[in-house]
């Protein structure tokens, strides 16, 4: 449900914006926030979930100890890294883009101030979506997908004709401020730690330097979005890069529906395989997900060769979405 909602914002998007300078602008302003909630995204449960499951936190004092200090660790960490994106995002939007037009850039600047914000909320909002997962509550995190894509569609249905593309940032931090409560209100409820508002020092160094070795990699996994908009602002002329993004967001759809669900629903039984030493049973799942994958995906890679341009055009072809933006 999640996924196509997000296929009817991309609609919308192609219907306001189409592959336009304007659309290129909040592209690049979004950029280092997306990536960051992206790379976050698969990160946080895989640093959180085996350091919870290995024993570190073994009685609810311990597993409360350890949520109110990743809390205010993190909020201040990821409040840290807010600040520093609205300082220097000038000179990482001609970093990324500097063949913007005065004006986009400007318009890009305006865009990333608004942004900025969007770091530590999606970053505070991974944070209560990982113990969900630690605690196997998978509805209210797979919820929040459509939450996202509401939010969005409402902004731009209902702020464009005031706000134009700032609609867009509007939408996304509001989206921000939205799932913080939601997975904020659904991880105290399933973790019910008990109040000690202080950090532990020892169990933030453990935690951080878990996360930063596993972010690393997920930098590098990642980094594709980060690649192709940096050659498309250094290269490409206005429209390249919103098109990159309609052509990937489309392509991203199967995988994100069957991938990510594979990946968050199997993450804690793995965990749990490895720390009770059950190689057969760890085999098996494994064996049985990468078949499914094979299975879904195979067929979904096959549609999107043989129908690529009926594709397009059925799912953004109106509006703004002109014929050189099809093509």
């Amino acid at each position: 449900m999640g996924r196509l909602l997000g296929f009817v914002r991309e609609a919308y998007f192609a219907s306001y914006f189409g592959t336009s300078g304007i659309f290129d602008a909040f592209i690049i302003a979004f950029t280092i926030p997306e990536l960051f909630g992206m790379i976050l995204f698969s990160a946080m449960p895989m640093a959180l979930i085996p350091l919870i499951k290995s024993g570190d936190a073994v009685d609810k004092n311990e597993e409360s100890r350890c949520f109110w200090s990743g809390l205010i660790w993190f909020g201040i960490g990821f409040g840290f890294l807010s600040a520093l994106f609205f300082i220097f995002r000038q000179d990482l939007i001609f970093w990324l883009a500097p063949n913007l037009s005065p004006e986009m850039a400007n318009l890009a600047h305006e865009l990333s101030a608004i942004l900025s914000v969007f770091i530590f909320l999606r970053g505070m909002e991974i944070y209560f979506r990982s113990w969900c997962f630690l605690k196997m509550h998978f509805l209210a995190p797979a919820f929040s997908t459509i939450i996202v894509n509401l939010i969005i569609i409402c902004s731009l249905v209902f702020l464009f004709d005031r706000y134009h593309v700032h609609a867009l940032a509007y939408g996304w931090v509001a989206d921000g401020v939205a799932l913080l409560l939601f997975n904020g209100y659904f991880a105290f409820k399933v973790v019910k730690p008990k109040f000690n508002f202080r950090i532990d020092s020892v169990w933030a160094a453990v935690l951080t330097r878990s996360l930063v070795a596993v972010t690393i990699i997920e930098c590098i996994s990642m980094s594709y979005a980060l690649v192709d908009r940096y050659f498309a602002g250094h290269y490409l002329g206005a429209g390249p890069i919103s098109a990159l993004r309609y052509a990937s967001t489309l392509i991203s759809i199967p995988s994100g529906v069957f991938v990510a669900a594979f990946n968050v629903a199997s993450f804690p039984w793995i965990a749990e395989h490895l720390k009770e030493n059950k190689i057969g049973e760890l085999k098996n799942l494994y064996s049985k997900t990468v078949r499914a994958l094979l299975f879904f995906l195979g067929f979904a890679a096959i549609g999107i060769v043989i129908f690529a341009r009926d594709i397009v055009m059925i799912a953004l072809g109106r509006g703004k979405f002109d014929d050189a933006s099809l093509a």
